[in-house]
């Protein structure tokens, strides 16, 4: 039987002051598997859901400040798999030389062994602009199968010149 989870989309996952007290993010869907007590307080912090259980895991749910950080607004995310945030761009269609492959690889086997994952890529904005985002990987388990993986992204400014922007795509008349 196929899990279904509900993600409230008002939530920002933050758990308020109790879940930071007792270290651990919580809420009606049950506590998020790490220490609030690992997190750097001072960064912004998305949070990306993603069905473990659907062909290319596709995202779930995404919380305001993912929306507010990257620029793109959950109904442009749900359904697509996170792999647009190392694209230069929302019509960019490969991966950007500058993202680091041997950090992608690790990601990539960490997600097929189904374990967790650290580390840290360059991701971009939906204006095209770049930021580097140490993300935590999370494998959510229901009888002994991953169902979810939770993804802690923490978001800073990228020191690196890229030359400009790309500019959008026309559109079709």
């Amino acid at each position: 039987m196929q899990n279904q989870m509900e993600w409230d989309s008002d939530s920002d996952l933050s758990g308020g002051d109790d879940a930071a007290e007792d270290g651990w993010f919580g809420g009606d869907n049950g506590p998020i598997p790490f220490p609030v007590s690992s997190l750097p307080g001072t960064a912004p912090c998305g949070f990306v859901v993603s069905d473990a259980l659907e062909p290319d895991q596709p995202i779930i749910y995404v919380n305001t400040v993912f929306e507010i950080v990257t620029g793109y607004r959950a109904e442009e995310v749900i359904g697509r798999n996170c792999r647009f945030l190392q694209c230069r761009g929302p019509y960019a269609k490969r991966r950007h030389p500058s993202v680091d492959s041997t950090v992608v690889s690790k990601m990539r086997q960490c997600l097929e062994k189904g374990i967790e994952f650290q580390g840290e890529l360059l991701n971009f904005r939906k204006d095209g602009s770049p930021l580097m985002n140490k993300l935590r990987l999370v494998p959510i388990r229901e009888e002994d199968e991953i169902t979810h993986f939770i993804g802690v992204l923490f978001f800073t400014d990228a020191k690196i010149d890229l030359g400009p922007s790309p500019s959008p795509s026309p559109s079709p008349s």
